[in-house]
């Protein structure tokens, strides 16, 4: 009797390629165009040095720029625009509510041996310059006046 090693190896392979299932080789272009510019969402205390935001607060820095682009979402969205089409006004508004909450999820234990009065919300925007080189961009898009 022929035994097939990896009898169900096989079976699996020939199900995914009979529903059309490439992967890792997947047919969507997932990575085939990178954008020209990104950016990154910070948090500084009153004397611009950087927080630690999973030490400072328990969340990870990049769910602040999620929790910081929803918010921006839903402002605009009243007007049918997307959320990076925000105003100025719009943006602070959404760093604010930002601010407001990891203020009210400070870490104690990390909180108690600083001394910052202010929360800020940053925002840098990496891009690729005409020339070929790497522009960078820093905005303070917010600031929060904190209880010690």
């Amino acid at each position: 009797m022929l035994r097939i090693p990896y009898l169900g190896l096989v079976a699996i392979t020939l199900c995914l390629l009979a529903i059309r299932e490439w992967y890792p080789f997947s047919h969507f272009p997932m990575y085939s165009r990178l954008e020209d510019k990104a950016s990154v969402v910070y948090i500084t205390d009153s004397a611009d040095s950087y927080i630690p935001v999973r030490t400072a607060f328990g969340i990870s820095s990049s769910e602040v720029k999620k929790q910081y682009n929803r918010v921006r979402g839903i402002l605009t969205k009243r007007d049918g625009r997307a959320y990076h089409d925000a105003t100025e006004e719009e943006e602070r508004e959404a760093a604010l509510a930002v601010l407001k909450y990891l203020d009210g999820h400070r870490n104690k234990a990390f909180w108690k041996e600083q001394s910052a009065q202010q929360l800020k919300l940053h925002v840098r925007v990496i891009s690729l310059a005409e020339s070929g080189g790497i522009e960078r961009q820093d905005r303070l898009i917010a600031e929060l006046e904190v209880r010690p």
